[in-house]
């Protein structure tokens, strides 16, 4: 997952991501909001999603009304690997959204991944995931530059700054 801030570019980074090639695979995009709390109205947010991302895999597909992972292995078995990127996942700390995710971060369907960017860890159970080397985090601290890394990149792009004002 990827935890910081607001405006801190949590979602740049992993829109950039998703487009850096085909490690991601298919992308389903999904923005949440504190509606998504509720499974139902999360499903069909996500059903959206995947109808963005895969239009005809979609079509072939029955039409599932409730969550199934079965269903997203279905998808991910056609397209050859899906990502599913839920971006302000801190909207849904509550509600029977975060039950059905714990379960499906439990056993997740083969061939997908799950992106969760939040601005603060999310209510699942992640100990246990850093314990059987199950979640990639990258936190705000890990993508800050250093004052030298920062002189760098401003000079590459032909700004150059003087003393203090780095800081």
């Amino acid at each position: 997952f990827r935890s910081g801030p607001a405006g801190t570019g949590k979602t740049l980074a992993v829109a950039d991501w998703t487009r850096q090639g085909t490690q991601a695979g298919t992308v389903a995009w999904v923005s949440l909001d504190k509606g998504d709390a509720s499974v139902t109205k999360f499903w069909g947010s996500m059903l959206a999603a995947l109808r963005i991302a895969s239009p005809e895999t979609m079509s072939e597909l029955r039409k599932h009304l409730n969550p199934e992972s079965a269903f997203l292995q279905d998808i991910a078995a056609r397209v050859g690997r899906l990502t599913l990127v839920l971006d302000d996942a801190h909207a849904i700390e509550s509600g029977t959204t975060i039950q059905w995710l714990e379960d499906l971060l439990r056993w997740p369907p083969e061939g997908l991944h799950i992106v969760l960017v939040t601005r603060h860890e999310p209510p699942l159970p992640l100990q246990r995931m850093r314990l059987e080397e199950a979640v990639a985090e990258v936190r705000f601290q890990d993508l800050t530059f250093t004052r030298d890394e920062g002189r760098a990149l401003l000079a590459e792009g032909g700004v150059h700054l003087q003393g203090s004002t780095l800081d």
